[in-house]
């Protein structure tokens, strides 16, 4: 029976093995150095980052300056407006009558004269300017109103007497009425109010007659004033207020002649 063949490998210098096992040796043992990547930034990439930096910074402070600006502007004129407005308090006029006036014995105004003399004082913070006063009685009694018109002026803590007289004002109708400052009819006609009170066993009507003044203070501004007089000869007050149109105003519209509420 044939024996099967054999491969053999023969080394025939042993030097020569020797020197491959150092070597394969060599290789398994060195360890291999780890991958590094390194990468230097760009001068350009940089600097460009510092300019957007410092644009969006910039924005942020010109904003934030021009907020500031309008608010302190918006402050600015609030307080200028609030001054302005304790100015022209601190220089309001406001008068009051201090006199009676003369009433028959049912307590209706006496018309007897033509002229009715009237004594007023300024109690206000500054003088009173162009003054008008109406003196008109209740819309169900049929009379001319006592009148009078551009009375100079009176001075604060100042005592002056005027003279109305019937007639003078020929434009006063039913719907004459004061305007206030915002342009709104006041809820105050020229007639005070009809109403009737128990004196004893009779009524008698209770107001005799209102008193409206207007005037205008150094800035120019209307100011209205307006009592109505009891009859028991007593003064009450109405209302103070600022008007757009006053008595000096409304006698510009003159009409041909005065209309009774009754007529």
């Amino acid at each position: 029976m044939k024996e099967p063949n054999m491969i053999s490998c023969y080394i025939s210098t042993p030097i020569v093995a020797s020197h491959i096992i150092h070597l394969v040796s060599r290789v398994t043992s060195t360890p291999t150095s780890p991958l590094s990547i390194s990468v230097s930034p760009s001068p350009d990439y940089v600097m460009d980052i510092l300019t957007a930096a410092y644009v969006a910074l910039t924005l942020i402070i010109a904003v934030v300056a021009i907020c500031s600006v309008r608010i302190g502007r918006k402050q600015s004129q609030a307080a200028l407006k609030v001054a302005h407005e304790q100015i022209e308090q601190s220089k309001q006029p406001i008068l009051i009558p201090l006199s009676a006036l003369p009433l028959t014995m049912e307590g209706e105004l006496d018309y007897t004269n033509s002229e009715q003399p009237l004594e007023f004082m300024n109690v206000g913070t500054g003088v009173a300017l162009n003054i008008w006063g109406v003196l008109v009685p209740p819309k169900d009694i049929p009379r001319k109103p006592y009148s009078f018109s551009n009375q100079a002026h009176i001075l604060q803590s100042k005592k002056v007497e005027v003279f109305f007289h019937i007639g003078q004002f020929l434009f006063f109708t039913e719907s004459d009425k004061l305007f206030t400052e915002d342009d709104k009819p006041s809820e105050y006609d020229l007639w005070p109010s009809s109403e009737l009170t128990q004196v004893g066993i009779t009524n008698r009507r209770r107001y005799a007659a209102r008193l409206t003044l207007t005037y205008r203070d150094v800035f120019g501004i209307k100011h209205a004033t307006i009592y109505d007089h009891t009859n028991v000869n007593e003064w009450k007050i109405v209302d103070h207020f600022r008007v757009r149109r006053d008595l000096d105003d409304m006698s510009k519209d003159i009409k041909p002649d005065w209309v009774s509420p009754t007529s």
